[in-house]
């Protein structure tokens, strides 16, 4: 079967990021390399970075991540970790060129859309602004442990590490009365 413009790119780009460094890595090498257009290119994706980070979201996607964030936020956790850990050549790279903002951003994206889905209705007897308050606690929580996890190269067991995150929001926020 022939593949579509889209896989040709992926490809492409996966091959030259095993040769380059992202920022060196140009739209024209990508297509020429592909065999597909620029317009074929932009159709399909803004940037390099883009490209980079839609590889990995389709993991996640294809592991149906927030689906699963509803019924077992620790699963959930240990899902989006391994795709990161995965890919972490990818990131390293991200984190180390001019995508590193992108890669945040998404990162923080991710870690939030899982913090909502796992995070009960607040239980605390305050008021919604308070409430909000303390959901962005516990949502910018998950997204710094998950920076600091990239950022020290992914070495501590994912598993642990979305044990610990999933057990805190449960424990933390829904349990206080």
């Amino acid at each position: 079967m022939a593949k579509n413009a889209r896989e040709k790119i992926y490809e492409a780009f996966r091959s030259l990021s095993l040769k380059k460094k992202i920022d060196k890595i140009t739209v024209t090498d990508i297509t020429d390399l592909a065999g597909v257009s620029r317009v074929s290119f932009y159709y399909h994706f803004r940037s390099i970075y883009d490209l980079a980070i839609n590889i990995i979201e389709e993991d996640l996607r294809a592991r149906q991540v927030l689906p699963i964030a509803h019924e077992d936020c620790e699963k959930a956790l240990l899902i989006l970790l391994e795709v990161i850990r995965e890919h972490k050549e990818l990131v390293k790279k991200l984190m180390s060129s001019d995508g590193a903002e992108t890669l945040y951003e998404h990162t923080r994206l991710w870690s939030r859309h899982l913090a909502d889905a796992a995070l009960p209705e607040c239980p605390l007897p305050v008021d919604e602004d308070a409430q909000k308050t303390i959901l962005n606690f516990y949502r910018n929580a998950v997204v710094g442990a998950v920076w600091d996890w990239i950022s020290d190269d992914c070495r501590e067991d994912p598993q642990k590490l979305a044990f610990l995150l999933s057990n805190h929001l449960h424990n933390a926020y829904a349990t206080r009365n």
